[in-house]
Order: structure tokens, then sequence, then C-alpha cells
């Protein structure tokens, strides 16, 4: 299963590698770097700890690449949330993810009237890990989860100096690896068993166990002509039933300033 999944990652990459040979050839590409800052709102319930909700604010910063032409769009992202905890009974806990995702999106041709329709692939990579102390200061609790699966973007039509569209990505193939229910070592939480814990007992899994789905609605307005600002919402669920059940759904506000290098072309993302 691992195999099978691995192939099909090395397979997307490979397709995207060709089209967009494809699509440097039929325009000059845009690159664009950018800088995140957001803040939302997080809830966790991991039935290992105990059948209860743990819900409080969190703050996220990160860094993105996007490389757009007239046909394609590449993105890079890179996400790290943090949230403050706690449970109906004050009790606080923290949360920490490392996010990096990869998609590659290609336009549907002639949808001018309803807008802009791109559709492609997503690749991503998160890491939740949460620190219970007040309930067990001897374990730690997480979801790693490599995915892979569809991404659909919808752009409206738009006065060309302004930019509103949304994502929606749903992914069907995922490697997962959540603790063990019973645990009798307490050594989980020094450096090297923080790094290595959650990437052991990986799992493959589709959406008979593992379900996720995002949702991203953005709005980019032009500062400059090599720069702008994005303010976006996006929504995250996610739900694994092993070995007992984890939900994890996140809401957040963010804010990207976007830093264009090179010539800019007259579509833009």
């Amino acid at each position: 299963m691992i195999k099978k999944l691995v192939a099909l990652s090395i397979a997307f990459l490979i397709v995207n590698s060709i089209t967009a040979q494809n699509d440097s050839l039929l325009s000059q590409p845009i690159h664009q770097i950018g800088v995140v800052l957001g803040s939302g709102y997080n809830q966790i319930r991991d039935d290992i700890l105990a059948p209860l909700r743990w819900d409080g604010l969190s703050f996220v910063g990160g860094f993105s690449y996007s490389k757009v032409s007239t046909k394609a769009l590449h993105n890079i992202d890179l996400r790290i949330p943090y949230s403050s905890l706690t449970n109906r009974y004050d009790h606080e806990a923290d949360a920490y993810e490392l996010n990096l995702g990869y998609s590659y999106l290609r336009k549907i041709e002639n949808t001018k009237p309803y807008g802009q329709i791109y559709v492609g692939g997503l690749i991503d990579w998160s890491c939740n890990l949460q620190l219970y102390d007040t309930w067990d200061d001897s374990h730690l609790y997480w979801l790693n989860v490599y995915e892979l699966g569809p991404i659909v973007r919808w752009k409206p039509n738009f006065p060309s100096n302004h930019h509103l569209s949304f994502n929606l990505n749903f992914p069907l193939l995922a490697l997962v690896s959540r603790p063990p229910e019973f645990r009798y070592y307490d050594q989980e939480k020094l450096p090297a068993e923080i790094l290595s814990k959650p990437h052991e007992n990986m799992k493959f899994n589709t959406i008979n166990k593992y379900i996720s789905l995002g949702l991203q609605c953005k709005y980019i307005y032009p500062l400059s002509a090599k720069l702008a600002l994005e303010t976006s919402y996006l929504s995250n669920f996610k739900t694994f039933s092993e070995p007992r059940r984890i939900s994890i759904f996140s809401n957040t506000l963010q804010l990207k300033l976007l830093f264009t290098l090179g010539k800019m072309n007259k579509e833009k993302e």
C-alpha cells in the first residue's frame, strides 16, 4: 500500500514537471514569495486521552512560494500554527503543528462566463502534536499525516486588478501515524522522541478511516506593481478512527504579504 502511494506521488510530480515545461513556452511565469501571519480558533478531541473537547485561540506564521502562468499555478506553503487550549474544566493544553504542502492547478478552458476554474492535485504533510500536561505529563499525543488528493479553485469574474478565489481540497489517500492506545514508557517528551515518535507505525488509509476537508477563501489587493496584500479565511477538518477517534477542526484568518519577482503578466493569480 505504501509503495502505491509513493508511486502515485512520483507520477504526480512527473506529470507536473512535464506540464510546467509546456507552460513556460506559453508565457513568462510570475514568481511570488509570501510572508504569513494569522490567528484563529482550534478544536481538538482525542479519545485516546478522554472523550473531551479542547479548544482555544491559535496563532500561525509561515511562508509561501508561487509560480503563476497563464495556464497553471504551482504553490508551496509552509505554516506553523500554535494553539493554547482549555477544556470545560479550564485545564490547559498546548497544540503545535507543522504543515508543508505543494499544489498544482491547471486552468480549464472555456469557462469565462462562470469565472476561471482550476483543477489539480495536492500533496500535504501535517504533523499535529499535543501536550496535555494536566492530564498526562508523561506522553506525547499526535496526528501525523501525509495526504494526496484533488484540489479545485474557482475565481469569479472580478475587476482585473483585484483577485478573489475559493479553494476546496479533499485528500483521498493518506499515510497516518497515531500513538498506541496503551503506553507504559514515559520518555516521549525528550527532543529525540518528539521528532521520531510521530513517524512510527505509519499506515496507509483512505476515506473509510481518514477524512480530511479543506476550504480557503482569499482576496488579493495590489499595493504596487510588485507588492500585494492577501487576506484569507481557512477552514480545515480532519478525523481518524484508529486506535481511537481523533478530530481536529480549525478556522483561521490570515494576512499574507506577497512579493512578486520578475515581470508582471496581464493575467495573474
